[in-house]
């Protein structure tokens, strides 16, 4: 297993549940320091690509 302090690359929704299953020995910090990195991660490399579905403002009004 890799550093378990970086951002895990192969599970793309990873939450704090799913953390702990997959890095059981991690202390409740070093998990929100992983979270946190995997945050900053995604806004700086992804959310600026993401682009919304068409339609999606419409369904969203009602």
């Amino acid at each position: 297993m890799s550093d378990p302090r970086q951002p895990n690359r192969s599970i793309p929704a990873l939450d704090g549940e799913t953390l702990q299953l997959v890095a059981p020995d991690l202390h409740a910090r070093e998990r929100q320091e992983v979270l946190e990195a995997q945050r900053e991660m995604y806004e700086t490399k992804y959310l600026g690509s993401v682009r919304a579905f068409t339609g999606l403002r419409d369904v969203s009004r009602h």
